[in-house]
């Protein structure tokens, strides 16, 4: 798809343009700061932002050393959780296990296994251990992209 702009579209002046799109800029770093200051449904908060240097500052020709200065770098920020959020974190992969483990244990998949896949069928209607070693090859399949698409 090709994307044109028509003549009467185009500004006069190209710094007024360069303006507005600065305004434009401006506007949304706005609105990404007020959605950053109303986000508290987060369970981590963001990491800080990193300190602005100024480019004149990087090239002084005189260095200022001061004996009585703490160069200790400040203390890692504590990231705090609530009780939920930490609780969800530490259950989700047992929580679906546990799901797995009853969806896949019910005698409806067995059926459904053997019919399909009579070669996995024992005596009686079970499945054999080629069957059961299948049907966890399967089960880890869907623990494996649940556990990547549950955040």
């Amino acid at each position: 798809m090709q994307m044109t702009t028509p003549i009467d579209k185009i500004p006069d002046d190209p710094r007024a343009s360069a303006d507005e799109d600065a305004e434009l800029v401006q506007s949304i770093m706005a609105d990404l700061k007020s959605q950053e200051m109303s986000d508290t449904g987060s369970c981590v908060e963001a990491p800080p932002t990193p300190p602005v240097y100024n480019a004149d500052d990087m090239y002084d020709s005189q260095q200022d050393y001061d004996d009585d200065v703490d160069v200790t770098p400040p203390p890692a920020a504590v990231q705090t959780r609530t009780l939920w959020c930490s609780l969800w974190l530490e259950a989700k992969e047992p929580i679906i296990v546990l799901l797995l483990s009853v969806i896949f244990g019910l005698p409806l998949v067995d059926r459904i296994l053997t019919r399909y896949m009579p070669r996995f069928s024992a005596e009686g209607g079970t499945l054999n251990t080629i069957g059961v070693i299948c049907k966890a090859i399967v089960i880890t399949i869907f623990f494996f992209l649940l556990k990547k698409f549950v955040r």
